[in-house]
Formats: C-alpha cells, sequence, structure tokens
C-alpha cells in the first residue's frame, strides 16, 4: 500500500463470513500501512493527543482492554481485539458500542418465523401433556367405579351379616 500522507488515515474494508468490519489503518512512519487492531482504533476514535480522552468512562474501558489482552497473554489464552473489545464494552442489537453500528441484526420477519415455530413446538409438547393426562384421568376415573362397586358390594356383604347376628340374637 503507497503513503498518502503521514498520519493520514485511510480505510480498508475486511469482510469475514460473519461480520463487515471496517478497520482504520495508518501510516506509521517506523511501519508503514500497519494495521489498527480493534483496541488502538477504539482509542484512535476517542482519544486525540490534543484534546485526550472524550470521557473519563473511554478512558476507563480502554485501560480494561488493555489490562484483559495483558492477562489474556499472560495466561496464554487467544482472543482476538475484537473479542476484548465486546467483552468490555458488551454486545448491543446491531450496535457496537464505542463503534456505531455493525453486523444488522436478524430481521422482524425470521425473528417472527423462529418464534412461530418455537410457539408451535411448545404447542405440540402441551397437547402430548394433555392426552398423556386425560389418559390418566380414565385409568383413575375407572379405579374409582371399581372401588365404588367394591364399597357397595362389601356393603352388601355387611348387612348380610348384620341380619344374620341378628336373627341369631346377637347384637354388636
Amino acid at each position: 500500500m503507497g503513503s498518502l500522507a503521514p498520519n493520514f488515515p485511510y480505510f480498508c474494508i475486511n469482510i469475514t463470513a460473519e461480520t463487515l468490519s471496517i478497520m482504520m489503518m495508518y501510516d506509521h512512519s517506523d511501519v508503514p500501512g500497519k494495521p489498527c487492531d480493534a483496541i488502538e482504533l477504539y482509542k484512535a476514535t476517542h482519544c486525540s493527543p490534543e484534546d485526550g480522552w472524550i470521557s473519563e468512562e473511554t478512558k476507563k474501558n480502554w485501560e480494561m482492554m488493555i489490562k484483559k489482552r495483558e492477562e489474556y497473554i499472560e495466561l496464554k489464552i487467544e482472543k482476538t481485539s475484537d473479542d476484548i473489545r465486546l467483552e468490555v464494552l458488551g454486545h448491543g442489537t446491531g450496535y457496537v458500542k464505542g463503534l456505531g453500528y455493525g453486523p444488522k441484526p436478524p430481521s422482524r420477519r425470521s425473528s417472527l418465523y423462529d418464534s412461530s415455530n418455537q410457539y408451535k413446538d411448545e404447542l405440540k409438547d402441551k397437547e402430548e401433556e394433555l392426552q398423556q393426562s386425560k389418559a390418566q384421568v380414565q385409568e383413575l376415573q375407572t379405579q374409582v367405579t371399581y372401588l365404588k362397586n367394591e364399597m357397595v358390594e362389601q356393603g352388601v356383604v355387611i348387612n348380610k351379616f348384620k341380619a344374620f347376628l341378628s336373627e341369631n340374637g346377637i347384637e354388636l
């Protein structure tokens, strides 16, 4: 890449399967055309040599990113600068805090389609539960009917036994 002017920013579009990100690149005197990573880009867009940081919060966020990057290097955990930035700043729907709008959120139609399928699956599960419950209720009703008939038969036997006892002059 050719040099435009010392410290003159220009943009390069980097398209991946998951996201479209615009990385700012600078011509550094020691390394011409060196790309900025996400943490350097955050600093470049939130801090100026003349005025300093936009706010105290942006400075703390950047310091947290640097600290986390050092921790991950020390622990030998591979994390990209994008991952660290998102970990510190958090995720937003279609908006990357500190950098503006990022990947497009899913459309409302696809969200409705997904939730519709989810509700259909839940409805199917509930219908199966309902059928099982109906079968259990039917079984219990059959058992109750059987027990009522048994009680009636036992009542008849008890009445016969009482009649037999009274015929033989035995009182309870």
